[in-house]
């Protein structure tokens, strides 16, 4: 039993069962015993698993490349069983309920959306994840909650906690609703792929590369753009 199971278990022996966001907060993020607070690196070829943004510099220079675009482009505006809130978002943005199925409710991300909201006056929010739409929920049957450790996905999260990522994929229609009550709106919804293409068209990829067209910068512009 990993540390922070012995913890879990303590806790919950003592308290009965705990909601799942407190399981998944304590093996991530213990001070002493979380997976990201562990005394070694879970990126990279040695570690778990990699994310877009460790692609560097390629996918920064892109990225920023992209923002200039949106400034540039912006007209200098002025300012102007489960509970309720679960079960409308369920029917919101999910098949009909069947028998067996799961799929995750992500009330959080509508906070955060509400908090960008309230705090932007003009520019754009640029979001970065996975995620799925709500025509392609569908094809998520058992919902998307994994487990991840040394580049291999594990079905069960509750499985040696601190020592594997936990994630879920974002509900993109979700994300862009909350959006347009808040008064924001969609410039676009593309891959990684093909935002990181319109952002490096203009140059033809020659920021990203580099004036030396470095190798290593091309395989990471292989990477982001092809897997």
């Amino acid at each position: 039993m990993t540390p922070a199971a012995e913890l879990l278990a303590a806790e919950i022996a003592l308290s009965g069962p705990m909601p799942f966001p407190q399981f998944m907060a304590t093996a991530l993020y213990h001070p002493l015993h979380g997976y990201y607070r562990q005394p070694r690196d879970p990126f990279g070829k040695a570690g778990d698993f990699y994310t877009a943004e460790q692609i560097q510099p390629v996918f920064g220079i892109h990225i920023a490349a992209r923002i200039r675009q949106l400034y540039r482009a912006m007209v200098w505006h002025e300012d102007g069983g489960i509970s309720p809130a679960a079960d409308e978002y369920l029917r919101a943005y999910f098949p009909a309920p069947q028998e067996g199925n799961w799929y995750e409710v992500n009330l959080p991300a509508l906070t955060w959306m509400d908090r960008i909201g309230s705090a932007l006056r003009t520019g754009h929010v640029l979001t970065i994840d996975y995620g799925y739409t709500r025509s392609e929920a569908i094809r998520f049957p058992n919902g998307t909650l994994m487990g991840y450790r040394r580049h291999t996905a594990l079905e069960d999260v509750l499985q040696d906690p601190g020592l594997r990522d936990i994630t879920a994929h974002v509900n993109f229609s979700a994300l862009e609703e909350r959006g347009v009550l808040l008064g924001l709106r969609a410039e676009s919804f593309s891959t990684l792929a093909q935002l990181l293409l319109s952002a490096g068209e203009a140059d033809q990829f020659a920021a990203a590369l580099g004036p030396d067209n470095d190798l290593r910068r091309r395989m990471q512009l292989k990477t982001l753009l092809f897997g």
